[in-house]
């Protein structure tokens, strides 16, 4: 009896995710963009960064990581790597995972501290 609203309920529902694919999106100009952020010998210049990251979906972030690498023969990864803020070198590295890749690691990162703790309850 309850279940039955319920599920009538929640089909009634309909959520979108905040990111959403860019219309026709230039991945080459999206990694040129990258590169001059990236490109200063100090520092970076980080609005175009999360404007790239924010208005592309995963799918096109994964097709820009890809351009830029091919483009300039450096990894993205490694790029976000030397990012000082670390609230937002996460984010980045989040958002340039896949969705298996990313939840693989943090279930790993789960893992380690859960194993470190039945060690530190065993000693």
């Amino acid at each position: 009896m309850g279940s039955a609203q319920s599920s009538t309920f929640t089909t009634e529902l309909n959520f979108r995710g905040t990111i959403v694919p860019k219309k026709n999106p230039n991945y080459e100009e999206e990694a040129v963009k990258l590169k001059k952020a990236f490109g200063k010998t100090i520092g970076i210049h980080e609005e175009p960064i999360i404007e790239v990251f924010t208005t592309h979906s995963n799918e096109q972030i994964q097709e820009i990581v890809k351009i830029y690498k091919g483009c300039y023969g450096s990894d993205l990864m490694d790029k976000i790597e030397k990012v000082k803020r670390s609230d937002l070198r996460k984010a980045l590295k989040a958002l340039c995972r896949t969705r298996k890749h990313h939840a693989a690691h943090k279930l790993r990162f789960a893992l380690f501290f859960y194993i470190k703790s039945l060690f530190a309850i065993i000693l």
